[in-house]
Order: structure tokens, then sequence, then C-alpha cells
């Protein structure tokens, strides 16, 4: 679920990501309009340089919400990278097909071997079990 969760919201990110940098161009075709009409004497000097200076301004806007929602859309997909990551250890935790040192120190407190016993006995105490176990 959480994953699900994450992954539309990177798709989220993608899609304002889209918005902005479609805004983006859209001013800086809106820059070089007025820059022509200012050329062609269309509109005065002022009010183009005026027109201009607050397209750049929301230009430089854009661009840095652009870049902090590509940050953040780095670390979701890197958050959502570590959990597949440790999805997959846990299941190869819960699955396991050989006993490893892992494993063993996971789940087992002490192992008690009797040397003068015959025949020799063995205990084994698991964490979470109060009683041992023995052969």
């Amino acid at each position: 679920m959480k994953t699900y969760l994450k992954e539309s919201s990177s798709v989220d990110i993608e899609s304002k990501i889209n918005k902005l940098e479609a805004r983006k161009d859209k001013l800086y075709q809106l820059t070089k309009k007025v820059y022509d009409d200012a050329l062609n004497e269309i509109i005065d000097s002022d009010t183009s340089s005026k027109m201009i200076k607050e397209y750049q301004e929301e230009q430089k806007k854009i661009a840095s919400e652009i870049e902090t929602l590509k940050n953040l859309k780095q670390e979701e997909e890197s958050t959502i990278e570590n959990y597949k990551l440790l999805k997959e250890k846990v299941n190869e935790f819960l699955e396991f097909k050989e006993l490893n040192s892992l494993i063993v120190h996971s789940l087992i407190s002490r192992i008690e071997v009797g040397y003068r016993d015959n025949p020799r006995t063995i205990k084994i105490y698991y964490k979470f079990i109060d009683d041992s176990i023995s052969n």
C-alpha cells in the first residue's frame, strides 16, 4: 500500500514538473514575442522591459520549483528502492533454504553441549522461548 502511494506521488511530481516545464517554455516564447514587438515598435521599451522582467522572474521561480521537485522525486525513488531491497532481505530471511550464521544468531540464544554425558547431550536455547530443547 505504501509503495503504491509513493509511486502515485512520484507520478504526481512528474506531472507537476511537466506542467512547470511547459509554462517555462511558454514564458520563453512570450519573452521572445515581447522582445520582437519592442524591436518592431509595437510596444514601447518601458512596457517591454517590465514584461520581460516579470517573465524572467517567473522563469527563475519555475526553474527553482522544478529543481526542488526533481530532488523530491529522486528522494522518493531512492526510498522506494530501499523498501524493495528491505523487502527482498526480509523475504530471504523468512524463506531461507540454507541455515547461515545470521539466522542462527538471530534465533538461538545459546547452545549447551554436555561433554561428560554418554550419550552426549545438546541443549538449544532459542530466543523468545523460555525452555530449552534437547536431543
